[in-house]
């Protein structure tokens, strides 16, 4: 299947996906959304707080990859990966969002990795069997280790 680019309106813009054929028992195809921001970045004021509401952008914003995933070294001791602008979803459905013919079940899956690690990307954890199954799959990514959970219950590092 050649690149069939799809656009759907948000509250937050438009954002531009793409149609894909799923991989699992039954070939069927889908639209995957990913890197979709869900929050403001959370860096330099806003990185120990709690996350902020994303303002809208204009034109039309890409969906095609995924996005960053938090700072973290469980993986690659030694080494650090990721960055602090961390807050997108992967978003994949069976149903094109402006055609809605009937609501779907939704499977929120939030990345193992002990709180310390871990990423959902969409190598990671691939969409294909739960589409097949005519199910919405939403993999987010979302800040970990001190950054996602460190509170000194004061002001400055409150908890997020």
């Amino acid at each position: 299947m050649a690149d069939q680019f799809v656009e759907v309106a948000t509250e937050s813009g438009i954002l531009r996906g793409k149609k894909k054929l799923s991989t699992g028992l039954t070939s069927v195809p889908y639209y995957a959304f990913l890197g979709v921001p869900y929050a403001k970045p959370p860096i330099g004021d806003l990185r120990f707080k709690a996350p902020q509401p994303l303002e809208p952008w204009k034109g039309v914003r890409d969906a095609l990859k995924d996005g960053s995933s938090a700072p973290q070294g469980l993986f690659t001791p030694g080494q650090v990966q990721g960055d602090e602008d961390c807050l997108y979803l992967n978003v994949y459905t069976p149903q094109h969002p402006d055609q809605v013919k009937s609501l779907k079940a939704v499977l929120f899956n939030s990345h193992g990795g002990g709180f310390i690690g871990g990423e959902g990307v969409s190598t990671v954890y691939p969409p294909d069997n739960f589409i097949d199954k005519d199910i919405v799959y939403v993999s987010p990514n979302y800040r970990v280790g001190a950054l996602g959970f460190l509170s000194l219950q004061n002001d400055d590092i409150s908890g997020n």
